[in-house]
C-alpha cells in the first residue's frame, strides 16, 4: 500500500475544515487532493471516532460472584431506611 503524503492529523483537519463548512472544491485546490479522497477520509474518520466511543463488549466479560451474606439484606447501609 502507497504511504500517505497527509498524516493522520491532517487529514482529521482537513475532514474538520469540510464538516465546518468549507467548499470541498476549494480543499481539493488548495491541499491538491480528489473530492472522492476527502470523502474517504471523512468515512474514516468517524469511523475511528465510533471506536474511540465504543463502550466495551460486556457479553465478553466474565460474570460477577454474588457474595452471600449472613446478615441478609440487612447489611445494606441502605436497607431499611
Amino acid at each position: 500500500m502507497k504511504k500517505s503524503k497527509f498524516s493522520t492529523e491532517q487529514m482529521r483537519h482537513i475532514v474538520h475544515q469540510l464538516d465546518i463548512g468549507r467548499p470541498v472544491l476549494k480543499l481539493c485546490c488548495e491541499y491538491q487532493i480528489s473530492s472522492a479522497t476527502i470523502y474517504s477520509w471523512r468515512r474514516r474518520s468517524r469511523q475511528w471516532d465510533a471506536e474511540q466511543h465504543k463502550a466495551p463488549d460486556t457479553a465478553l466479560l466474565p460474570p460477577m460472584p454474588i457474595q452471600a451474606t449472613a446478615e441478609g439484606p440487612s447489611s445494606c447501609p441502605s436497607a431499611g431506611q
